[in-house]
């Protein structure tokens, strides 16, 4: 009687057979999201040097695991069809830790005076680098300006935001009762005065809390954007994968990137791992109105915040960002700062 051997099968065959059966179901959705994400609109890379990356600044923070990306909330000028004649009403610096799979959000006082680069070669305000020059002006702007290695950009409008707390069913926001009367009185929009307390907003109603800026200042504008992101992040992770997909696709026409398709995708991986709840918040300069020297008015345009410290205001963000507080200002921004100074001498 002949006995039947069990065959052994090798264990480079089973991971063989994982390895295919992993390609099956991850090709296709890979093509998919590649689809999504193709919705966008594209811009070409950015390098380094075209972006005002300081070499000083640079070997310095390059230790670190983070990447920073700008995320501009873009003011579309109904007048022009180019996006880039946009000022930039909402400045985010996106700080993505690889290494905790954290994120901090820096929102950048846009009245703030600082000096705008070649080809413009001129002291504004920081929204103003966009207006004249686009994303890579904006992003040269802030890397000058602040030490930065930000190659890389998100410009949404503000069609955007509404589209997406619309696609996923609306945000929960605590409200004061100043608030509730700017959005229906100051921004024109419906919204059931119940004083104040806890609204859900739809998109029109979370997009005019977002733009309030009669009842404080500036200061107060960006930590209600910062709500509205942290309530829309906190929404997302709790959606099913088809609201998910819903939602994209009713958003992502309306945004402008130069990131890659891979790029998005792993930011994806750590957004679901982090904790929406810790992400971190910062404003630029760190202490609003106490950091400001002068408000000015140049060029036409006014208010502009010369700064008491923009060294300081460089060592702040590095000590958020990296957590580096011993960060050596560069010669570049050092520079930068003697010439508002010396410009602006009152």
């Amino acid at each position: 009687m002949t006995k039947h051997r069990k065959r052994k099968i090798k264990p480079f065959r089973i991971l063989f057979l994982l390895a295919c059966l992993a390609a099956a179901i991850l090709i296709p959705v890979n093509f998919y999201l590649d689809a999504r994400l193709n919705s966008m609109e594209r811009s070409d890379p950015i390098q380094a040097d075209e972006a005002g990356v300081s070499s000083e600044a640079a070997s310095q923070i390059k230790k670190y695991p983070v990447t920073n990306i700008a995320v501009f909330g873009m003011d579309h000028d109904g007048d022009s069809s180019d996006s880039s004649m946009d000022r930039s009403d909402a400045i985010k610096i996106l700080s993505i830790n690889t290494l905790t799979n954290s994120i901090k959000v820096t929102s950048v006082q846009r009245d703030t005076l600082v000096w705008i680069p070649d080809p413009v070669n001129d002291f504004s305000k920081w929204n103003h680098a966009y207006w004249w020059g686009g994303p890579q002006l904006a992003l040269k702007t802030l890397n000058m300006n602040l030490d930065l290695d930000i190659t890389e950009y998100i410009s949404v409008s503000f069609e955007a935001v509404e589209a997406l707390v619309e696609s996923i069913g609306g945000i929960d926001v605590s409200l004061s009762q100043e608030e509730v009367w700017a959005i229906i009185y100051d921004r024109g929009v419906a919204l059931e005065d119940r004083g104040a307390g806890v609204y859900h907003l739809n998109g029109k109603q979370a997009l005019a809390y977002a733009r309030i800026r009669s009842i404080d200042d500036d200061y107060a504008r960006m930590e209600r954007q910062n709500n509205v992101i942290k309530a829309v992040a906190s929404s997302l992770k709790s959606l099913g994968i088809g609201d998910i997909e819903n939602a994209a696709k009713n958003v992502l026409p309306y945004i402008e990137t130069n990131i890659t398709n891979g790029e998005i995708k792993r930011m994806a991986v750590t957004a679901l791992l982090s904790n929406v709840d810790k992400t971190k918040s910062y404003q630029l300069p760190e202490n609003g109105m106490d950091d400001v020297a002068t408000i000015l008015s140049y060029g036409g345009y006014s208010p502009l915040y010369k700064l008491k410290s923009y060294s300081d205001m460089i060592r702040n963000l590095h000590a958020f960002i990296y957590g580096d507080r011993n960060y050596q200002v560069s010669s570049q921004a050092l520079e930068i700062e003697q010439k508002i100074y010396t410009t602006f001498y009152w």
